[in-house]
């Protein structure tokens, strides 16, 4: 058995804890890229190309790293073949993290909101899905259900929300 397969009575802690990781990191940088953005920007395509970029090349440098981190215990590249898909799939939340704030930025595009609407629209899609990231936690852990990762979802939310900003003012 490899320490990704899970069986019912496993706790799936190993690869949740890769994934929900990933799943930050995504939601930080992308929500950053949303920070810097301008609604004059939501109205030709660089506003969606941007988010995106973030999301597909936060995800490659993910997977590039975690494969490098590999060789370095492993010079020799021994189960660097097998390594791949999973390190593939543990990263995808980081690349899905750009998918419906970009979509969203599309409305905007297309004419079909209003640039303020859809920026500020997009931001609250992020704050959102890290703020049910606590709730999603839990029951990854089978917790039973409580108040508890409700609240802890949306203090990680305003967290990141910090966390972004600060890398926004820190980059430009």
């Amino acid at each position: 058995m490899t320490s990704r397969t899970v069986t019912p009575r496993q706790p799936r802690t190993d690869v949740s804890e890769r994934r929900i990781s990933a799943f930050i990191y995504g939601n930080v940088l992308v929500l950053a890229a949303l920070i810097t953005l301008s609604p004059d920007a939501l109205q030709t395509m660089r506003g969606f190309v941007y988010v995106l970029g973030a999301g597909f090349s936060t995800y490659v440098a993910h997977v590039a790293s975690h494969l490098f981190a590999h060789l370095l215990r492993h010079p020799d590249g021994t189960g660097l073949a097998a390594r791949l898909p999973g390190e593939l799939r543990d990263a995808l939340p980081i690349a899905t993290s750009a998918l419906l704030p970009a979509a969203v930025l599309l409305t905007a595009y297309f004419g079909w909101s209003e640039p303020e609407l859809c920026w500020a629209t997009a931001i609250a899609v992020m704050l959102v899905r890290l703020a049910l990231l606590g709730p999603v936690a839990a029951w990854v852990a089978r917790e039973p259900f409580s108040l508890l990762p409700f609240l802890a979802g949306i203090l990680l939310a305003l967290l990141i929300a910090a966390i972004a900003l600060l890398k926004v003012a820190l980059t430009h």
